[in-house]
């Protein structure tokens, strides 16, 4: 190695502009990261609907996906500001872990509330305490779609019996959720379900497990559950709304340090 090399090597300035350098790429690549708009890209955003549609049974309204986008760019900002306070971890559930730590951090444990918070509470928000709609109906079963289905219906519109093929659940199925009901047989059959005549044979309506003549006999709509039977969710949803206000408070901040950007196109 020459020898001017090795001089300016020993030479203390040398040293302080190498270490002064190496701050200046750090600070560089550390405000190019605080720089970056949060983004929600038009693919995330459709994915985002499109997992609302299959959970729901049904496509978001507008209030709805304003939420789910709030809640996208609420969780990135929660994330970047996690890795500024070094909360980031290196597995791979990390980034909920994070958020999940800020979140707790930002909430706290609120106070407990008195009976009259709870009933204010409740009162407020009757629409989380609501039943979901309902079914009370029977069917005939067939694994598959039978040749002779019109002669069939109009059989059991005479009042008459027919034999089906065996359905593990049985033939009965009263008061049963439209969530249970989904899951069962699939969200076309809740949609003819909706349309079916009370009290009157239909079908055979087609589902995942094979088709199905169809006794519609109620549709029991939501109902406000009592108070006193749903007290315990509303503590919990109460504790939790106090938690999720303080965080939309956090993040209503952090949106002062970050850009924020939504691609709705």
């Amino acid at each position: 190695m020459p020898n001017w090399i090795l001089k300016l090597a020993r030479d203390p300035l040398t040293a302080f502009f190498a270490a002064s350098g190496l701050i200046f790429v750090v600070y560089a690549i550390l405000e190019a990261r605080n720089s970056d708009p949060v983004y929600l890209s038009a693919d995330i955003r459709a994915g985002l609907i499109e997992n609302f549609t299959a959970l729901q049974g049904r496509p978001p309204t507008k209030e709805e996906i304003a939420n789910l986008e709030n809640d996208f760019i609420a969780e990135e900002l929660l994330f970047r500001d996690a890795l500024d306070q070094g909360l980031h971890m290196t597995n791979a559930k990390a980034r909920s872990l994070v958020i999940d730590d800020l979140r707790g951090q930002i909430g706290g444990r609120p106070d407990q509330p008195n009976e009259a918070d709870l009933l204010d509470f409740y009162v407020d928000h009757p629409n989380l305490y609501r039943t979901e709609p309902a079914f009370s109906f029977r069917h005939v079963y067939f694994q598959t779609e039978p040749e002779d289905a019109s002669a069939l219906l109009q059989q059991l519109q005479a009042g008459e019996d027919i034999p089906g093929d065996s359905y593990w659940q049985g033939a009965e199925f009263p008061n049963f959720g439209v969530s249970v009901v989904r899951g069962m047989f699939g969200q076309p059959f809740i949609e003819a379900l909706n349309a079916a005549p009370l009290n009157a044979w239909t079908g055979p309506l087609p589902s995942p497990r094979g088709w199905h003549f169809v006794f519609l006999s109620e549709r029991h709509p939501p109902s406000l559950a009592p108070f006193a039977r749903v007290r315990s969710q509303v503590e919990g949803d109460y504790m939790r709304a106090a938690v999720q206000g303080a965080v939309d408070e956090y993040v209503e901040a952090l949106k002062d340090t970050y850009d924020v950007e939504i691609d709705r196109d």
